[in-house]
């Protein structure tokens, strides 16, 4: 750090005032440029042979030297000079980005008149104490007014560090006359700061509460102030400026490094995987795995994968992770952090702890707490400003599962079981309006009348004329859904277990996200089992068996269909009637059996007519096509493509454009007409991409990378079957080795 000392911002000053550069001053000197530059840093000592031919040379007349001696007078008197910084802790590992960061952050010089503040700030147990007593102890030898510590306790049990005995504390240290503690708190800290403008200092603040609390404890310029919280210190950020260092979890590498070094490498590297394992379990949080580190040292015959199992049932990890030693106890640790919430904040924690996802937005957590939106976004910005949970990308929040796991126990002690039945059929409702209009946008109307639930004191966003928004919430919220149906199947909800499945099926057909649909589908199924719930299995059972048959697995997914179709032929549901006959007739045509499959197409229509579904009708006419297609009967084929094409052009429904055009495209470049199959598959093209349909896209480059090969244009159809490869193998389709192929082919051709 520059310019720590009056004595090198009277020599900068000099020199500017000359126009002499530090190169240029050594060489007037018989000392290297090197050895100035640490002397003026206070890396070397101030030797008076080096002072008077500094004086000698910027024309001090003597001012230098007198400057060095009353310097070196006062560095000789050992009380100005405290070193109060505690032991680092032993172990220290990684955090080397973090250490850049305060680096840069200490060498920015801070504003006329005053102090570097460096805040460094994080969740309870992630090592904020030991960074800053590692890093504090790296640079303490910078500053000749020596280190000031105190632990303020700002969330201690009890009473929190005074402010004013801990300046107290800090003056006599630096000499000030007993008498000085009888003045005000402002007169303390004004005799303070000029203490510490004579010699520059380092003042380390752990623990800060607030910033009421560190706000006498700033010194003046020249100093610089480092300090932990667990909280965001707006105060201190807004009105003194100070730098924050957020601090995150360990890297695995730095949290297997940590696990090593404790319990032993060479069990670590005996046993990798199962290492892994514990400090994933650790939430690779320091504390936490300092904890199991030590278990495993004092039992050195224990493996680590039976740490890891001991560590595996949620309901007793923290268990396995409490000491009898309160200050580094898991629980004793969150607790602290959690007893300085407001109650409203308070509450939302809890409530976290039993929601299933992984992460959550503030209009869901409105709906978990039944709060306003407005009372649950700054309920979310508390509990994030106390480090108690972190945000993520497009403003969503999450805690990390030591966290959760405690948070969920708070709730279980605090909350009463029918505030968290409450709660649980809410946000389970909520999720399910907010996907049906998801749903509605990308298909309006889809799920027909007979999918409801009790909208009594809910707000569910809309996505009116929003089809990208929906597509957002479904990527966004998609794993949330199935855990919460999970969720809701644990706690008996069976009719929302299956209902909250189908809300998905509009975004599973249109990015073909075959392992979450199958997984969906089959738990949808066995709730609705469980309930005895015809509805739920009928709707269940043709997800099923729609998943299967993109799939191409039509003898499994055939019997799914074949119940559906029974189950709906006596429920008051046209709408998911109509469904199953089209999804019977999807799989006829999968199995070859084309008048099978028109007989069902033909009853599809006629009940999506009955409830005015014109979008089922383009649906229907599309597999229409293909039917008619495979059985050769391209005239039918190219009507019923145009007629599912004029509906969904007339709906607006960009999904079932693309698939029309699409399939006009494959009709026409089977007839050899290139050209105009060419327009159908660029029109095709952009839809889909519009659409946000990627296999569709993919499907599309491809077919049109076959037509721009007939129309001997290589270098277009390279990048066509160049784009549909990527799509597909980034999708894991096993199309990917037709485009491939084409790719390879189209190498020996030119």
């Amino acid at each position: 750090m520059e310019d720590i000392t009056r004595f090198a911002t009277e020599v900068k000053r000099l020199r500017r005032r000359l126009g002499v550069s530090l190169t240029a001053l050594a060489q007037q000197t018989s000392f290297s440029e090197s050895y100035i530059s640490k002397m003026l840093r206070g890396d070397r000592p101030l030797s008076p042979r080096v002072v008077k031919e500094l004086d000698n040379a910027l024309k001090a007349e003597g001012a230098l030297e007198r400057m060095a001696e009353q310097q070196e007078e006062e560095a000789n008197l050992e009380w100005l000079r405290p070193a109060q910084l505690p032991p680092a802790v032993d172990n220290f590992v990684g955090r080397e980005a973090y250490v850049r960061k305060l680096d840069a952050a200490v060498a920015i010089p801070p504003a006329p008149g005053a102090a570097r503040t460096i805040v460094i700030e994080g969740a309870p147990g992630v090592g904020k104490t030991a960074l800053l007593l590692h890093w504090a102890a790296t640079i303490a030898k910078r500053f000749p007014g020596g280190v000031l510590f105190a632990d303020l306790h700002g969330f201690a049990p009890g009473e929190s560090a005074d402010p004013g005995d801990v300046l107290n504390e800090f003056l006599r240290a630096l000499g000030a006359p007993a008498e000085t503690a009888m003045t005000s708190l402002e007169s303390r800290t004004a005799r303070f700061r000029s203490m510490l403008a004579a010699k520059p200092t380092l003042v380390v603040l752990d623990n800060v509460g607030t910033y009421q609390q560190i706000k006498p404890l700033l010194p003046g310029q020249g100093s610089v102030v480092l300090a932990t919280t667990r909280v965001h210190l707006f105060g201190l950020a807004v009105n003194s400026g100070a730098t924050r260092v957020s601090l995150d979890r360990l890297p695995v590498e730095e949290a297997l490094d940590l696990l090593g070094r404790l319990a032993g490498p060479t069990r670590v590297d005996a046993e990798r995987k199962a290492a892994e394992v514990v400090v994933h379990r650790c939430g690779r949080l320091p504390l936490a795995v300092r904890i199991a580190a030590e278990h495993l040292a004092t039992h050195p015959h224990l493996t680590l994968r039976a740490m890891a199992d001991s560590l595996a049932p949620e309901g007793h990890r923290l268990d396995m992770l409490a000491t009898a030693d309160e200050s580094v106890d898991i629980r004793s640790v969150f607790e602290l952090s959690y007893r300085a919430l407001k109650p409203s904040a308070a509450h939302m924690f809890r409530l976290l702890g039993i929601f299933p996802g992984k992460t959550i937005d503030a209009p869901a957590a409105a709906a978990l707490t039944g709060e306003p939106l407005s009372a649950a976004r700054n309920s979310l910005d508390a509990l994030v400003a106390a480090n108690l949970a972190e945000t993520t990308i497009g403003d969503r929040v999450h805690l990390h599962d030591l966290l959760r796991l405690y948070a969920a126990e708070r709730a279980e002690k605090e909350e009463t079981p029918a505030t968290l039945a409450e709660t649980r059929d809410r946000v389970l409702r909520w999720y399910f309006l907010t996907g049906l209009n998801a749903g509605n946008a990308l298909a309006q109307g889809w799920a027909g009348p007979a999918l409801t639930v009790d909208e009594t004191g809910l707000t569910a966003l809309t996505f009116t004329d929003d089809y990208d928004g929906a597509v957002s919430w479904y990527e966004n919220e998609g794993d949330t859904v199935l855990a919460l149906a999970r969720n809701a199947h644990e706690h008996g909800m069976s009719r929302l277990a299956w209902l909250l499945p189908c809300t998905l099926m509009p975004y599973w057909y249109l990015v073909k996200n075959m392992g979450a649909w199958l997984a969906g589908a089959s738990a949808g199924l066995a709730a609705a089992r469980e309930g005895g719930d015809e509805l739920g299995m009928a709707r269940s059972q043709h997800s099923l068996g729609a998943a299967k048959h993109e799939l191409h697995r039509d003898d499994e997914a055939l019997p799914h269909m074949e119940e559906a179709m029974r189950l709906h032929a006596h429920l008051e549901d046209d709408r998911g009637h109509a469904y199953a006959a089209y999804g019977l007739g999807t799989v006829y045509t999968g199995l070859g059996r084309h008048h099978d499959a028109q007989a069902m197409y033909n009853i599809a229509v006629e009940l999506f007519a009955a409830s005015d579904f014109d979008l089922g009708i383009a649906i229907v006419h599309h597999q229409l096509s293909t039917a008619y297609g495979s059985m050769n009967q391209l005239d039918d084929a190219t009507q019923t493509a145009h007629q599912a094409l004029e509906i969904g052009h007339r709906l607006g429904n960009t999904p079932v454009e693309g698939w029309a055009r699409h399939r006009l495209g494959v009709l026409y470049q089977r007839q050899n007409q290139y050209p105009t199959a060419l327009i159908q598959f660029d029109r095709a093209l952009a839809l889909r991409r519009a659409s946000r349909e990627r296999w569709g896209e993919a499907e599309t480059q491809l077919a049109r990378g076959e037509t721009l090969l007939a129309l001997d244009r290589l270098p277009d159809a390279h990048a066509a079957f160049e784009d549909a490869a990527a799509i597909f193998d980034d999708l894991h389709d096993p199309r990917a080795l037709d485009a491939h192929a084409q790719l390879a082919a189209l190498a020996n051709r030119q």
